[in-house]
């Protein structure tokens, strides 16, 4: 190591401070401070790779997330249809409406159905939302082997 000295008005005085010299600095100091710095980014690849996997994992959520918001618009449209569709049969049946009538009564909210179906029992009074109820089949029809055997032997219904 080299020795400096400064001045102290007519006397010199040696430098007690480390000095160095350029070749010292360049070969020695400089890359062991490189290497320090380095050392504190060491995992910065992982680190990177770790971020782009969390990026991705949040697009999929808010994808997945986005997704469930118009599967739940789509059920809830669904559910407003057939809540409409239910109050729309105790409508025309309140106001006996014919099942005719029915596809004329239409509207968005029970209200408006309610408003059309007065206007309708008025325009057409006296119809009903009838439901029929049908008995069981009658016996009269022949059963299909009696028939083959009758048509065999010549026989027809009349001759019982």
């Amino acid at each position: 190591m080299t020795t400096y000295f400064t001045k102290d008005g007519d006397d010199f005085k040696e430098v007690e401070d480390t000095l160095f010299t350029q070749g010292e600095i360049d070969t020695n100091i400089i890359p062991k401070r490189l290497e320090r710095e380095r050392s504190k980014f060491a995992d910065y690849e992982t680190l990177k790779e770790k971020a782009a996997k969390v990026d991705e994992i949040k697009s999929d959520l808010e994808k997945k997330l986005a997704d469930k918001d118009v599967a739940i618009g789509d059920l809830t449209a669904k559910v407003k249809t057939a809540e409409l569709g239910t109050e729309k049969i105790k409508i025309a049946s309140k106001y006996k409406l014919s099942e005719d009538a029915l596809e004329f009564l239409d509207g968005d909210t029970v209200e408006a159905l309610e408003n059309k179906a007065e206007k309708l029992a008025k325009l057409a009074p006296g119809g009903s939302v009838t439901a029929t109820k049908k008995g069981k089949p009658t016996n009269d029809k022949v059963d299909g082997n009696k028939s083959i055997a009758r048509n065999l032997f010549g026989r027809n219904q009349a001759d019982d």
